[in-house]
């Protein structure tokens, strides 16, 4: 057997604990840096649907080379006017429009959609003046306001309801033990609540990063907290102290890196790409962004997406709870 220092004796199960803690621990790290590595790390362009003015008729050329400098990554869809193309913006069924005209050619932006994307258009369009093409003005509609310049603060309010929810219910497991489940249920609710509103309130009215309506925020950031703290309650539930594993790995490894909150979603590789739309913390970015900039873009996915996590996950809950005796009693 092996001593330690207090002249007491580890027990061979102890060590293999440890050791299986410590092994846990570094797979965990590892997945995480190789997910967001590669989800984020200089992400190739995707299909990006972009509008396109008076392309085929007066400039197809420069239409053409900016596809091209973009590596071939832009899908134009035609509109017949300026003003067309901009509101295909805010109804973000493009991201971006390219108005060809002769002698005068610009390009439309929304830094608010994707802050990367529009960064990857500038570049592309300072790209075209330089080797001598015709030079192209770019706009940015919907510019991301000085309280949020990165337009990080969705992801980031995100990342935060997140770590609240499941990290509660983890705690809960390791601080009070088996509470009975309607207990349980009523503090992953009034966490829910009164968490959203002072996530909300901080990402909105105090800092300003996030212009959408106060209900909005709070609805978004409660559904969050509600959704995660029940899937650390089913992992309580079905595997006890070793939950935070596939928590970690689905919310944080996986869910964030996909959510299009840290780079726009259209530059997301696949499977990411895909999972984003599929997922809590995806559909929260997406509803968070666009309640904040694109009103007009609100749409039934990301709301139905939430709603079906959450119903899914209260009802394996409660089946769970009355068929595994472990986590919250079921009375």
């Amino acid at each position: 057997m092996t001593r330690n220092t207090a002249g007491g004796e580890h027990k061979p199960g102890e060590l293999r604990t440890v050791l299986t803690v410590v092994v846990v621990g570094i797979v965990l790290a590892m997945t995480f840096v190789a997910s967001y590595t590669l989800a984020l790390d200089r992400p190739p362009p995707q299909r990006i649907a972009a509008a396109l003015v008076g392309g085929e008729t007066s400039d197809g050329a420069i239409a053409q080379q900016l596809k091209s400098s973009m590596r071939g990554a832009l899908e134009y869809r035609s509109y017949p006017t300026a003003e067309a193309a901009e509101h295909a913006i805010e109804q973000q069924k493009v991201y971006a429009a390219l108005i060809a005209e002769p002698g005068r050619s610009r390009l439309l932006v929304a830094s608010a959609a994707g802050n990367s994307l529009a960064q990857m258009l500038r570049n592309a369009a300072l790209k075209l003046d330089e080797q001598g093409g015709r030079k192209l003005v770019v706009t940015d509609v919907r510019p991301l306001p000085d309280t949020d310049r990165s337009g990080l603060a969705a992801f980031y309010a995100m990342i935060a309801a997140t770590l609240l929810g499941f990290l509660t219910a983890l705690q809960l497991r390791m601080n009070v033990g088996r509470l009975p489940l309607r207990t349980w249920l009523s503090i992953i609710a009034g966490l829910a609540v009164i968490g959203g509103l002072a996530l909300a309130v901080i990402v909105g009215p105090v800092l300003g990063a996030l212009p959408a309506s106060l209900p909005a925020l709070w609805g978004t950031l409660a559904a969050q907290i509600a959704v995660t703290g029940l899937f650390g309650t089913l992992m309580v539930i079905l595997i006890g102290r070793w939950a935070v594993v596939p928590t970690w790995l689905i919310f944080i490894a996986i869910g964030n890196a996909a959510s299009g909150g840290a780079v726009a979603t259209a530059l997301l590789p696949q499977p990411y790409r895909t999972i984003s739309d599929i997922h809590p913390n995806g559909c929260v970015v997406a509803l968070l962004q666009t309640t904040s900039y694109f009103p007009e873009a609100i749409g039934v996915r990301p709301l139905l997406v939430e709603a079906v996590w959450l119903v899914g996950l209260l009802g394996l809950v409660l089946l769970s709870a009355r068929l595994v005796r472990n986590g919250p009693r079921w009375k």
